[in-house]
């Protein structure tokens, strides 16, 4: 009994020796956080200011460049500042309040500009963009190399040409409901990983998101009717896209050599794919059209070296130069009963295919429109009228075409198509 009590009595001892050993720092942030660290009352100040700092770090999540200390001689203590990025811009930006659109503008290029200075790395706008009342980011607002993620307020209605292109470490972005516009080349050539669309914007610009290399996949709310020239053209880690429902329209060169993308079904609601949309996807193998094109643009497949069938809906009247050309690993193609043009070059380079027939509706069969098909020994061509190209088709092949309506199928071995 008597040893337990001086085992207690000695631990009390211990505890009030370390407290007259000890101090407490006290700090407080300008964000409204506060809070206190206990150190040795023999540690030195520069000892101090470097636990302070770690305590704020670690509980915090503050950096460390934005750590201030302030020595209280009264007290004998030290009150440690932590300042935001808002406050640290805020104090060394030259515009006070922003009476026209040139101000915000200014404001802007000289937030640019201490980002980089700072090598900032995570930004939230909520606080400045409330401060100076800005509602839009504007062209080349941040082309920031250090910066990996940021944070808009729900004020930002659009973002401007180029906002955040050559941001080469961003790889998160949180974009509000409340923007109804992203710009031309807005996040061209950012590390971006993933993005949530807001439901709100109608057309993807040229080039937004123009080299994402980085980017995996991408969904397209239902308010997206338009994707314009280039969007995702060299998102080369794109592996799928969900496209939105609403969606009719899909630019040239849009999904231009995004090796990674595998499959694309795209809505009954689409009217036109541009030129080059899909040229170069190497790893596209399966592609469903909409019942709702008319024309297969020149060289929206070319290239697509994977890409094994494909199935043309009967509302596909044409298509165009080069649309499938150098699809070498395609074996078979069903086509449109309304087809009625195939232009130059559409299958030239098409190794894999062996057999086409192609229906009573045709009219025009283009120069080299299948040359150069290897495997090809079989066409079968149910329209008297049609007109067929120079070289239009390999040598080798047999052709079947019918002659009228009233005379009996002609064939012709091994045609050469003057």
């Amino acid at each position: 009994m008597h040893s337990h009590i001086t085992s207690n009595m000695c631990i009390q001892q211990q505890q009030k020796a370390l407290l007259t050993k000890s101090k407490n720092i006290h700090f407080q942030t300008l964000d409204g956080q506060s809070g206190s660290l206990s150190v040795s009352s023999t540690s030195t100040q520069e000892q101090i200011r470097l636990l302070l700092k770690k305590h704020i770090q670690v509980n915090y999540g503050h950096q460390e460049d934005s750590i201030r200390f302030k020595y209280i001689k009264q007290t004998q203590s030290y009150i440690v500042l932590y300042e935001s990025v808002c406050s640290r811009f805020i104090r060394s930006c030259s515009i006070r309040k922003t009476k026209t659109e040139e101000d915000k503008q200014k404001v802007q290029y000289e937030l640019k500009v201490f980002v980089n200075k700072n090598k900032i790395k995570e930004l939230d706008l909520t606080d400045i963009y409330a401060h100076y009342h800005i509602t839009r980011v504007d062209y080349g607002a941040f082309r920031c190399s250090s910066l990996t993620s940021i944070t808009l307020p729900n004020s930002i209605t659009s973002i401007g040409k180029d906002a955040f292109s050559d941001c080469y470490t961003l790889t998160s972005i949180t974009l509000p409901n409340s923007i109804t516009t992203i710009g031309k080349c807005a996040f061209e050539f950012c590390a971006l990983t993933s993005i949530i669309l807001p439901n709100t914007i109608t057309t993807i610009e040229n080039h937004s998101f123009h080299a994402c290399k980085s980017l995996k996949h991408i969904t397209l709310p239902n308010s997206i009717t338009t994707i314009e020239k280039s969007a995702f053209e060299f998102c080369a880690s794109l592996t799928s896209i969900t496209f939105s429902k609403s969606l009719t329209m899909i630019g040239c060169h849009a999904f231009s050599t995004c090796v990674s993308l595998k499959h694309i079904h795209l809505p009954n609601t689409i009217t036109t794919i541009g030129q080059c949309a899909f040229y170069g996807c190497d790893s596209l193998t399966s592609i469903i059209l909409p019942n709702t094109m008319t024309t297969v643009e020149n060289y929206s497949f070319l290239g697509c070296k994977s890409l094994r069938s494909i199935t043309l809906p009967n509302s596909v009247t044409t298509i165009g130069e080069s649309a499938f050309r150098f699809c070498e690993s395609l074996t078979s193609v069903t086509f449109s009963n309304s087809l009625s043009v195939i232009e130059c070059d559409a299958f030239s380079g098409c190794s894999s295919l062996k057999s086409i027939y192609l229906p009573k509706t045709m009219t025009k069969i283009g120069n080299n429109a299948f040359g150069d098909c290897l495997l090809l020994t079989a066409i079968t061509i149910a329209s008297p009228n049609a007109t067929i190209g120079h070289r239009a088709f390999p040598p080798h092949c047999i052709v079947s075409q019918k002659q009228s309506a009233q005379s009996s199928t002609h064939i012709h071995k091994k045609q050469k198509c003057s």
